[in-house]
């Protein structure tokens, strides 16, 4: 189950940026969250492995600091 946890600012395309929570099991949303566009920059926390995400908008993929892609 994937938790939001903040609905921050927006992006430059007027996308919501995320604040979402889940674990590394559960899909990742890619291109829509609740009804709204992910927004670059948006973050995916896993709870079981601590690994965060990132949203690369342009790329519609989740990414870390070892530019491992989801």
């Amino acid at each position: 189950m994937i938790t939001l946890i903040e609905t921050k600012n927006r992006d430059i395309n007027g996308n919501a940026v995320f604040e979402l929570r889940g674990k590394s099991t559960d899909t990742k949303p890619t291109v829509s969250f609740g009804g709204s566009t992910i927004g670059n920059g948006s973050s995916f926390f896993e709870i079981d492995t601590f690994k965060l995400f990132m949203y690369d908008g342009e790329t519609g993929t989740w990414m870390t600091g070892d530019t491992e892609e989801v």
